[in-house]
């Protein structure tokens, strides 16, 4: 029975993804991942309204609860879960500086460090099968989106500079402006975890891994956390479609696709190689919609770069001990 993870599935992107999916019938089982049994619950109600199965199918959805900030959380979801056939790691978001109980930001927490517990458990524990695919959410905003222009900083990455980043990130660039900063401290979460991510793609060769970004998207809750002005603006539906409409981000539903073509697409591993970071055009997306994806090396030397990825990965495993 093919089965499926998905993160921070309770809304957003993460939600969508699993309908399309369901929809698809490549999965018979997909797990949603939420903080609260609560939430679960009600996402798995939303994303069976949503999905359109076909009757009389051997389908199901199911809950598992998993807080990424807490370690003994992610610990016991790796004993509850079963064997998997994919692997979305799709939560985290725009999270702030504050450190969490495991001496880490809450940024780093929720985009790498928890998954980072989660997956390596999983894999340590033979639960990814020979042949899964395990996409990690990556981000665009770790290169020139003009959506965020005057907002994001110039992102810069030294192997030296790694660790202490996930503590306090780096603030150059930023000018002393706040949501220049969150923009700083999400896309260097997000490029550590990519680095980590290309790792475990060259250590574990029977699975297949990809970071792929879901591209900006105006609908969804990512910002939320974020400081002013961006719950507020993208918080605004004629804003979002406005945005759509310049090519400047595009749908929920073609965000979440990018995910499903990834974990489905017999062709995706061809065209890119296990520990890629794939993601959207470099300017604009055609008509508010997705489009071809590319791989992102071809926009930034960090990815290929094997001294970050070790030092990258050195980190990362150190914190995931704590």
């Amino acid at each position: 029975m093919p089965t499926l993870l998905i993160t921070g599935a309770n809304r957003g992107i993460g939600l969508e993804a699993a309908a399309q999916l369901a929809s698809l019938g490549k999965f018979d089982r997909i797990i949603l991942t939420a903080r609260t049994a609560q939430k679960g619950e009600a996402a798995v109600k939303a994303a069976l309204a949503q999905a359109t199965l076909q009757p009389g199918r051997n389908f199901s959805f199911a809950v598992q609860v998993l807080d990424l900030e807490s370690h003994a959380s992610v610990r016991a979801a790796v004993k509850a879960l079963p064997k998997l056939d994919g692997v979305v790691l799709n939560a985290g978001g725009l999270l702030g500086e504050k450190l969490t109980a495991h001496g880490v930001t809450q940024s780093f927490a929720a985009n790498v460090l928890g998954h980072a517990v989660l997956l390596e458990g999983l894999l340590a524990a033979n639960k990814i099968r020979d042949g899964a695919r395990v996409i990690y959410s990556h981000s665009e905003t770790t290169r020139s989106v003009w959506l965020f222009a005057g907002f994001q900083p110039f992102v810069r990455l030294y192997a030296e500079e790694i660790e202490a980043s996930i503590v306090s990130p780096p603030t150059r660039g930023t000018l002393g402006i706040p949501p220049r900063q969150r923009m700083n401290t999400y896309a260097n979460s997000k490029l550590i975890g990519g680095l980590w991510i290309a790792t475990l793609a060259k250590e574990h060769p029977n699975v297949y891994f990809a970071s792929v970004s879901p591209g900006g998207c105006g609908d969804t809750d990512t910002y939320s956390a974020a400081p002013w002005p961006f719950p507020q603006v993208m918080g605004m539906p004629i804003v979002v479609r406005t945005m759509v409409a310049m090519g400047a981000c595009h749908s929920l539903a073609s965000a979440a696709s990018r995910y499903v073509r990834a974990l489905t697409d017999e062709s995706f591993p061809r065209r890119f190689a296990s520990g890629a970071v794939v993601g959207g055009p470099y300017i604009f997306y055609a008509n508010g919609e997705d489009g071809e994806l590319y791989d992102q090396s071809a926009f930034s030397s960090y990815y290929g770069d094997e001294e970050l990825q070790a030092e990258a990965t050195r980190v990362v495993r150190t914190a995931a001990m704590r």
